[in-house]
């Protein structure tokens, strides 16, 4: 059964970078229109699992909409999409060759740094 209610992203809870980005999102978007979830948290688990995915191995953020699931610099540029402008204009990195943008979200991945803070879940 479909999933009711807006997307949800699911970000590394335990990454200082990754929450910072998601208070901005929270801060930026139109009201309503994301939730929010740590990916070792119960519901970032469950949704995972939903999707034959593991929060320990994943690699990327992930934007749950419904039965659609996107990664990485896909998830990146949907989410952008709800936001308000002018950071609304961010969803437009979509334009850029799929390869620079995976190479770009993987360069700001490898680098983002980690801590042991009980956040509820990475």
């Amino acid at each position: 059964m479909p999933a009711t209610g807006p997307p949800v992203l699911i970000y590394d809870g335990q990454c200082p970078f990754c929450r910072g980005t998601v208070s901005l999102l929270q801060a930026w978007e139109r009201p309503g229109s994301l939730r929010y979830a740590p990916a070792l948290s119960d519901e970032g688990r469950a949704l995972l699992a939903r999707h034959g995915l593991e929060a320990e191995t994943l690699g990327a953020v992930v934007l749950i909409d419904g039965e659609d699931l996107w990664q990485a610099s896909d998830a990146v540029w949907r989410a952008a999409s709800r936001l308000r402008w002018p950071y609304k204009a961010l969803m437009h990195v979509r334009w850029m060759p799929r390869a620079l943008r995976e190479w770009a979200y993987g360069l700001i991945a490898r680098m983002r740094p980690r801590d042991d803070r009980s956040t509820g879940g990475g």
